[in-house]
């Protein structure tokens, strides 16, 4: 659920980059944002492939 929020966020983040004109003062501090939201959804992703890992290891402990 985070991630589809941290998704339309970042959709919505990028779209107002779009907008900016990168040498406007206001470029970097977006661009910033636009990439703290994706690490964001980079480390929720991880943190699921870890968890699945996890998960698959100890469903072949239990058997």
């Amino acid at each position: 659920m985070k991630k589809i929020d941290l998704q339309r966020r970042l959709d919505q983040e990028e779209y107002i980059l779009g907008g900016i004109r990168p040498n406007a003062k206001t470029y970097q501090a977006q661009f910033q944002k636009v990439k703290d939201i994706k690490s964001e959804i980079e480390f929720l992703e991880i943190q699921e492939r870890s968890k699945k890992i996890q998960d698959s290891d100890n469903s072949d402990k239990g058997s």
